[in-house]
């Protein structure tokens, strides 16, 4: 059983040590739920890594460096569906502008042509039917 409380720097989760004398350190990585971890048995002397690669590194340090090799799959799919998500509005919004732009401007959707002065409910360049804003009529 896990129980995880917030970590700092770069290592964004930490597990609370179990109540004997058994210590691990999970540290798990991942923006913007953690996606990838790595284990340490911290009980003995020197700590020995039990989930992911060793990392050559300066051997006065507590820690060993750690490659996080464990997947953490639930993280995994819903980054890929909130960053999937915000790709999706961010291109869906840029087209949608850009078609805006060209109507407000007088010019075709599809091609940017300028089509204010033609009299067709076509654009003569592509034939794509004409999306035009009309003014506002006069006050009677």
């Amino acid at each position: 059983r896990f129980t995880w409380r917030r970590g700092t720097g770069l290592d964004w989760w930490h597990r609370i040590p179990p109540p004997d004398d058994t210590q691990y350190l999970i540290r798990a990585w991942g923006w913007p739920l953690p996606s990838i971890r790595s284990t340490i048995l911290v009980g003995g002397a020197p700590p020995e890594v039990l989930e992911g690669i060793e990392l050559a590194g300066d051997p006065s340090k507590l820690l060993p460096p750690v490659l996080p090799t464990r997947p953490l799959w639930r993280g995994i799919a819903l980054n890929g569906i909130v960053l999937g998500g915000l790709w999706f509005v961010l291109l869906l919004g840029a087209a949608w502008m850009r078609t805006r732009v060209r109507t407000l401007r007088g010019r075709c959707t599809h091609c940017a042509y300028e089509v204010c002065t033609t009299d067709t409910p076509v654009c003569p360049e592509c034939g794509t039917p004409i999306r035009l804003r009309r003014a506002p009529e006069a006050a009677t």
